[in-house]
This record gives structure tokens, C-alpha cells and sequence, in this order.
């Protein structure tokens, strides 16, 4: 993730959190694994081992002791096997295609993205995650044009 993706995602997510700082770690560690994890599975980019020594420190010891993560497991915790499993999706309609995948996949790689529509709710609550919703996915850099399947 660059320098200028980092600071607009710190700010979306202090608007889309309400301010609650502890979404917003848990959501900017979310996005930092989730980039090295698909940098190993894919291989489109090599991994130092100091980037793959900070995903692993944030999804083994720091995501499950961030406050907000283990307050909400009950109500994440399904979300994120959703991610994972649309994303696992994604890899193999990409690797294995039939016509048509291209599309599907890029839309399933977007899924990280219902994770801060999660937050936005449990943040703000359902009116709250109404409105801010197109906000949310709008945060997604990538466009169907220039997806590379």
C-alpha cells in the first residue's frame, strides 16, 4: 500500500468509525495483511521478510488483542470468513477462468471492503452505514478497466 492510500484510508476510516480509533487500527491492519497475503498467494510481488514479518505480527498478535475486534468477534468474525472465502474464490476463477470470470472476480476481490461497511455499523449503526455505504466501496482503488486478472 502506498504513503498517499494510507493517509486517505486513515482518514475515511476516522469519518467512517465515528472516531473510534480502534476500528480504524484494526481496519488499516486488515488491509496491510490482506495486501501481503495476496502478494504471497498471487507471487505478482516479491515480500521481504520484513513485510512479511509485520502481517504476521498484526494478524497473530496485534488484530486479536485490538479492543474493537475482540468486543465485536460475534458479529466480525463471520465478515471475515465471507472476505476470506470470496477472495479464495477470486484466486481460482483467476487461475482456472470461464467466460465471464473476469468481472466476478474483480468484484469479489473488492470484499475486504464490506469489513469497514461492518464497522461503519456497529460504529454508527444502520441509518449511519446507509449513507456513508457508497462512500465506503468508492474507497476501492482498482477499476474493471485496469484489472488484471
Amino acid at each position: 500500500m502506498t504513503e498517499d492510500e494510507q493517509i486517505a484510508f486513515t482518514a475515511a476510516f476516522d469519518r467512517l468509525f465515528k472516531g473510534n480509533a480502534a476500528a480504524a487500527r484494526m481496519c488499516a491492519d486488515f488491509v496491510s495483511v490482506a495486501h501481503v497475503w495476496d502478494d504471497l498467494v498471487d507471487a505478482d510481488k516479491p515480500v521481504s521478510s520484513a513485510t512479511a514479518d509485520m502481517a504476521f505480527r498484526k494478524m497473530m498478535l496485534e488484530i486479536p488483542a485490538n479492543e474493537f475486534y475482540r468486543a465485536n468477534f460475534a458479529f466480525l468474525h463471520p465478515v471475515i470468513v465471507m472476505i476470506w472465502a470470496q477472495w479464495s474464490a477470486a484466486n481460482g476463477m483467476e487461475t482456472h477462468p470461464f467466460r465471464g470470470d473476469r468481472e466476478k472476480a474483480f468484484m469479489l476481490r473488492a470484499s475486504l471492503y464490506q469489513l469497514f461497511h461492518a464497522c461503519a455499523v456497529l460504529c454508527g449503526g444502520l441509518d449511519w452505514a446507509a449513507e456513508i455505504g457508497p462512500e465506503v466501496y468508492r474507497l476501492y482503488g482498482e477499476s474493471l478497466e485496469t484489472f488484471d486478472a
